[in-house]
């Protein structure tokens, strides 16, 4: 059977990218996030990304467990160019019963790293929040 992932919010499962800046500190973490297509029985234990012919266990910061499962993962800083230049991506899903593995295609791989690109510009064009007191 041919399991397909889709690269945005909306039909499952998906994965798409979410970014977070600390106003304190400036600082900037990017997420990779993965949602089930159903409610997984089964107990998620990560997710991991092969970029090239290296694969990287990917930090789960969060498990949200609402109408469907959404596992939160963070990038790192170093990932972050090394999505944009490989051009074979797989994204592999654990839980304790299996491991899901989704080879993207071109166009997927185009989308996955242009969708990257576009929050980054995103975030680092935006202005420190500036909170004025009365």
């Amino acid at each position: 059977m041919q399991k397909y992932l889709w690269l945005f919010s909306g039909k499952r499962p998906c994965v798409y990218f979410k970014a977070e800046r600390d106003n304190g500190t400036g600082a900037i973490n990017y997420f990779l996030l993965y949602e089930i297509g159903t409610f997984d029985v089964d107990i998620p234990i990560g997710v991991s990304l092969k970029l090239g012919e290296t694969w990287y266990n990917l930090k789960k910061t969060n498990t949200d467990y609402s109408d469907t499962i959404i596992v939160t993962s963070a990038l790192t800083q170093d990932m972050l160019p090394k999505i944009g230049e490989n051009q074979n991506i797989t994204i592999s899903y654990t839980n304790r019963k299996e491991t899901i593995n989704y080879q993207l295609n071109g166009d997927q791989t185009v989308n996955f790293q242009s969708n990257l690109s576009k929050l980054i510009r995103v975030i680092e064009s935006e202005p420190k929040l500036n909170i004025n007191k009365r």
